[in-house]
């Protein structure tokens, strides 16, 4: 009720000064002038003393209030760097461990011996020669597929191993698609294919497994007694 009345006496003061007479020698302020203070006595001068107390009590207020949110940022942003001091402090520590160590899931089957990094069987008995099939077979039933090999650096250490001008079957064929050679121990497309002369021919239509002989892959008939190299999984 107070500020409204002290509006109220404002805009009674300003439509005074407004309604000034204007003279040729312009507004006639001189009456507005001397009767300005009157219009803040009594009930006007009452009702703006109470305003500005008003304001300047919730001033006070506002002033504190802003105070407590600066000081609380001031708190939550100390709180945040302290964390992050932790937090950093925790990630040097964890870089400075050693790797842990895993356990190998990965079981050798008998026989099987360490050639690189991997874990070969060479068949060398004469009388154990098998087709394709058979000599894939025989690496299932050890636990293990016919071997897969992927870089010449892997192909001469197991030649190291081979008998004199024998050959070896591969896990490779393109039993599936014609010319679209791919490792049977995992579907993937083969990437290291040591041709030799002339290879692949498909002979006859009917070359579709790979062995390996004196260096060179060669596709030839899937019946093809060979020996057989099993690779552990």
């Amino acid at each position: 009720m107070l500020l409204l009345a002290a509006i109220l006496c404002f805009a009674l003061v300003l439509d005074t000064c407004v309604s000034s007479p204007v003279t040729t020698e312009g507004p006639n302020l001189a009456g507005s002038l001397r009767q300005a203070p009157t219009q803040l006595d009594g009930c006007c001068f009452t009702a703006l003393q109470a305003m500005l107390n008003h304001v300047a009590a919730h001033q006070i207020e506002w002033d504190t209030c802003e105070r407590a949110q600066l000081n609380n940022a001031h708190k939550g942003q100390k709180t945040i760097e302290s964390q992050l001091g932790d937090l950093q402090a925790k990630l040097v520590k964890t870089e400075s461990f050693p790797e842990p160590k895993t356990k190998s899931n990965v079981t050798i089957p008998a026989n099987f011996q360490k050639i690189g990094s991997k874990y070969y069987y060479i068949e060398k008995q004469k009388n154990n020669k098998q087709d394709w099939f058979g000599a894939a077979s025989m690496c299932r039933q050890m636990g293990a597929n016919l071997v897969r090999i992927e870089s010449a650096n892997e192909q001469h250490a197991l030649e190291e191993h081979f008998q004199h001008r024998e050959v070896y079957w591969l896990d490779t064929t393109d039993l599936a698609t014609e010319g679209q050679f791919v490792h049977t121990s995992t579907g993937q497309p083969a990437g290291f294919l040591n041709w030799g002369y002339g290879e692949p021919d498909n002979y006859d239509n009917y070359q579709h497994c790979i062995f390996l002989y004196n260096g060179w892959y060669y596709d030839s008939h899937c019946d093809t007694k060979c020996f057989f190299i099993c690779q552990a999984n």
